[in-house]
């Protein structure tokens, strides 16, 4: 793909145009590849496509985003088109790590979108056990409802609160291979022009973290105050006691 847009000669601007159908255009290629590879009996070809894949088109904001930073790295480099969004980040090079990071990110992101697409239609999770892709642990359906039950609850989560706030401090969350398995890890870019592509429950987000960046720290400041008020007034008559106490006490051994 990103040979076919070097010979193009593609701009940025029809990157950002045609990210959504080169997306689609990527998947179908996945899906042809997943088959071939995990399939051995043929069982998918027992079904249509439609009835094992069931994309989920509402996540698909962040595969679009992280196509559009690998495609402008791969064809503009270090060039002010890319400066725009990293800059001062990178220099006149970009090192050769931060591009594999991308495109290992969005290798989990492709595989991530993937699989919840199969666990998203009954003839997938049946087609998952028949091939078994599975893991030992979900060894019935009960559990691989249990797993897409906390995978939807991950993406609404991600979706209003994570994203929105991502984009509201200019970072992206990605995924990468460590040591000891996958972990998540931050980059930082321009991404305020993202801010229009939000939907009003997005945007009520990015609105509830100003008002809590303008209120926490003069709440804060207010507690402080109101603690030191507090110890004050009760600070003194507390001492009051403690002296005739320890008068009365004194006198005693006296």
């Amino acid at each position: 793909m990103v040979l076919e847009k070097v010979t193009l000669e593609v701009t940025p601007r029809e990157i950002y145009q045609k990210k959504t159908t080169m997306i689609s255009e990527l998947l179908k290629r996945s899906e042809k590849k997943f088959f071939l590879e995990c399939d051995p009996f043929h069982l998918s070809n027992l079904f249509s496509n439609a009835q094992l894949i069931n994309y989920d088109n509402s996540i698909t904001y962040n595969l679009e985003n992280f196509l559009e930073l690998i495609l402008l790295f791969c064809l503009f480099g270090s060039s002010n088109k890319t400066k725009v969004i990293f800059n001062p980040i990178f220099g006149d090079k970009i090192p050769a790590i931060q591009v594999e990071v991308l495109f290992e990110n969005f290798i989990i992101e492709i595989s991530n979108y993937f699989i919840d697409a199969l666990l998203r239609s009954s003839s997938g999770i049946v087609f998952g056990f028949q091939n078994y892709l599975f893991d030992d642990k979900y060894y019935s359906i009960r559990k691989v409802e249990q797993f897409r039950n906390n995978l939807m609850w991950y993406k609404f989560t991600n979706r209003y609160i994570n994203i929105p706030k991502n984009i509201y401090e200019n970072r992206y969350n990605i995924w990468i291979m460590g040591p000891k398995g996958i972990i998540s890890k931050n980059i930082f870019g321009h991404r305020l022009y993202e801010l229009s592509d939000l939907s009003t429950t997005q945007l009520v987000i990015t609105f509830i973290l100003e008002i809590q960046d303008f209120l926490l720290p003069k709440l804060y400041t207010l507690v402080q105050v109101l603690m030191k008020a507090i110890f004050y007034i009760i600070s003194g008559p507390i001492k009051s006691k403690i002296r005739i106490i320890w008068k009365s006490i004194s006198s005693d051994f006296s």
